[in-house]
């Protein structure tokens, strides 16, 4: 049976990896980008800063 190559015998982890810490990095920027700009979101909507809120927990979600 012929397996993947080991960190340990390659030294590096797999592509993957990375990928998925990208990703993970970059979801988790996006909600606290949103919440900096909060008021301004509330102001052009023309709602509360808590509405704005929620549908920022429901982006989340």
């Amino acid at each position: 049976m012929i397996s993947a190559p080991t960190v340990e015998e390659t030294g590096r982890l797999p592509l993957v990896i990375y990928v998925l810490a990208v990703g993970v990095f970059l979801m988790g920027t996006t909600e606290f980008v949103v919440a900096g700009i909060l008021p301004e979101i509330a102001g052009d909507l023309g709602t509360s800063i808590a509405n704005v809120g929620l549908m920022i927990t429901v982006f989340a979600e």
